[in-house]
């Protein structure tokens, strides 16, 4: 592989997307009742040898500089340990990793069941102490409920206490009824803003946006295969970042941003093909002269977006076109999805290769600095 792309920052780079994708026999032991139906739901998939060493490998695969990055799934070299993830970064020459849950995790999390907030406390718990063992550099994101606006500003408090490095909240949910922008949410946001943690969106976050599932269901949209465990489709790939795109234009035109300039955001695993032209149509509504309020804000949209917002390309996406065609190049920061299989096996050299052109410091902004937003030291 050729490495003079990013070779100058091995060792330096930061992740902003992986998961702490654990055996599925371990769930139980950390979820309890929850963490059974999430084993089961992982042995659905279980469809020969293959699947089940994805989901519930008798051990993870050895360190080498070819499997850090070929083998995917909970087999993947310190997919479960602490020691074991910080031994892959280094392999890698990564710095600094935030690290997800499961989707499935997060849906039963999210769920309006009512073992939701046990499951979500008992994993933030688990995450934080990762966090705490991690020296810095595994940064766990922790889960909070957002159906109940005094609920969640409580449950937003005592997921500070608890360690975690970051927050996921659902894109395609409201806050506690109320638009995220809505004022009286600002003392949810502030909690966060004030504690220096980002607050952050992944896929598989949508949930009721759009309110009816039945636009992808015909059968042409449906066909596409598995991921880890997340079943992805044409029609997914062609609407997963509307749910992102209508909550971070909410959070920028809503003055969220101007009223609480500290808040750190991000829109991971969502790609970012869509952010520039977002940028793009936001502005174009403060020219039209629509919202007085909007036109009095101290920066313009896009400088907004540069401050407080980072997102995710994929990995099959173009990062140099899209820096040459919007500019933007502070908000784009570098991801592997380690260990899902979505991340490739050459994500370093895939997704830098046509940044190259736009000189180094580009290059150290997309590998270092963006990311830094999220992962603050």
């Amino acid at each position: 592989m050729d490495t003079t792309l990013w070779q100058p920052w091995f060792g330096k780079i930061n992740d902003a997307d992986s998961h702490l994708q654990l055996p599925a026999r371990m769930y139980p032991e950390i979820l309890g009742p929850v963490g059974e139906m999430m084993k089961t739901s992982f042995e659905r998939f279980f469809d020969g040898a293959d699947m089940r060493e994805h989901f519930d490998p008798a051990q993870e695969a050895a360190h080498s500089p070819e499997n850090i990055w070929r083998v995917k799934g909970a087999a993947a070299p310190g997919c479960s340990s602490v020691e074991g993830r910080i031994k892959t970064l280094d392999m890698m020459g990564i710095d600094r990793q935030l690290i997800f849950p499961q989707v499935v995790l997060c849906m039963l999390a999210w769920s309006r069941g009512s073992k939701a907030r046990e499951t979500r406390n008992r994993y933030n718990e688990f995450a934080g102490e990762w966090c705490r063992q991690g020296r810095g550099r595994l940064r766990t994101v922790g889960l909070v409920g957002t159906e109940d606006l005094d609920a969640a500003c409580n449950e937003a408090r005592h997921l500070v206490d608890t360690g975690v490095s970051a927050v996921l909240v659902p894109e395609g949910r409201l806050l506690g009824g109320l638009s995220p922008a809505d004022p009286r949410v600002d003392r949810f946001w502030s909690v966060f803003a004030e504690a220096n943690i980002p607050v952050l969106i992944h896929v598989g976050g949508g949930l009721d946006y759009p309110s009816s599932t039945e636009w992808g269901e015909t059968e042409i949209l449906q066909a596409g295969g598995a991921g880890a465990s997340e079943v992805v489709s044409p029609y997914l790939l062609g609407v997963l970042q509307h749910a992102a795109e209508n909550y971070i234009v909410t959070l920028t035109l809503g003055g969220v941003f101007e009223r609480i300039p500290t808040l750190r955001f991000g829109a991971i695993e969502l790609g970012a093909g869509w952010f520039g032209p977002m940028a793009e149509r936001m502005e174009m509504i403060v020219e039209t002269g629509l919202g007085k309020e909007i036109r009095k804000f101290s920066l313009r949209p896009s400088e907004f977006l540069r401050r407080n917002v980072r997102v995710t390309p994929f990995i099959v996406e173009d990062v140099g076109l899209m820096v040459e065609r919007y500019g933007l190049e502070e908000t784009y920061a570098f991801s592997t999805d380690f260990p899902h299989p979505e991340g490739g096996n050459d994500p370093l050299q895939r997704m830098t290769s046509s940044l190259g052109r736009h000189g180094s410091g580009v290059l150290e902004q997309f590998l270092v600095t963006n990311s830094e937003l999220l992962m603050p030291t």
